[in-house]
């Protein structure tokens, strides 16, 4: 059953999901595959539209208020913290809360929280843009162009559309990876690196990541580099563990404006 809440928490749809964390402290985790997953479900769905903005931050608060943040043009951003327990609610702020700006240095950082050995490694190079279909012979290419560089006598020249081309393929495309254990946990390309939006650290002293997969499944590994993917899951971005280690929620895309909030339990 899903409840529509009103302003100014309009701009979510929740369904009827009790998050109240366990008391209990987590434990070291020596394989991430002896690790149980329930099944997703769904806690909300978020409307970009209505949010005015892309989400970009999750966390969480002992009590099981989960902190939204999104994302809005010319670098304003939009704070949302979302109750739990007793009954769930939601309220904006016009900042985000300490304990959110806590919870994401350890969330997002290059190494685990209580276990600095546990290291993500950070990787910076430059590679040649590669073109496909790339037009082939001057004469051809500048005929269907209507548009010549090169020699105006007459001769073999070089379209516009074909310079353009081979201007593509000399350029060099900045990429930044992030691996944890062998495995990709963070890439981008010609854009600023955004650590924490695609992984995210479980509390001290599990030592485990969660992290979206090449095929933007959730998946998790541990100190000793086995990975294990959690069924079900797909399109999940922003995964967040609870501070009792206990449950994980993550967004998945369900369209083009519209995230779904969702949370598998982790034992």
């Amino acid at each position: 059953m899903k409840t529509a809440l009103t302003a100014p928490a309009v701009v979510l749809t929740f369904a009827a999901v009790v998050l109240g964390q366990a008391p209990a402290a987590p434990s070291p985790v020596p394989d991430a595959r002896r690790l149980t997953a329930t099944p997703p479900r769904v806690v909300a769905e978020i409307d970009t539209d209505k949010v005015q903005g892309t989400p970009v931050g999750l966390a969480w608060r002992a009590d099981g208020t989960i902190y939204l943040r999104v994302a809005q043009k010319k670098g304003a951003t939009r704070h949302y913290q979302i109750a739990t327990v007793p009954s769930v609610s939601v309220g904006q702020s016009d900042q985000a809360p300490e304990w959110a700006a806590e919870y994401w240095v350890w969330k997002s950082g290059t190494v685990a929280p209580g276990d600095p050995a546990l290291k993500i490694d950070v990787e910076q190079r430059a590679e040649r843009m590669r073109t496909i279909n790339t037009p082939g012979g001057g004469g051809l290419a500048g005929a269907n162009a209507g548009v010549y560089t090169g020699d105006p006598s007459g001769g073999e020249g070089v379209s516009a559309g074909e310079a353009a081309f081979a201007a593509m393929a000399g350029m060099n495309a900045g990429i930044v990876t992030m691996r944890f254990k062998g495995h990709v946990v963070g890439e981008w390309t010609n854009e600023a690196p955004q650590p924490g939006m695609q992984y995210g650290w479980a509390p001290a002293p599990m030592g485990v990541l969660a992290y979206a997969d090449s095929s933007r499944r959730l998946a998790l590994v541990g100190r000793d580099g086995h990975k294990a993917v959690v069924p079900g899951t797909a399109r999940v971005l922003l995964p967040a563990w609870s501070t009792d280690g206990a449950r994980i929620v993550y967004l998945q895309q369900k369209s083009g404006h519209v995230y779904l909030l969702m949370m598998t339990d982790v034992r």
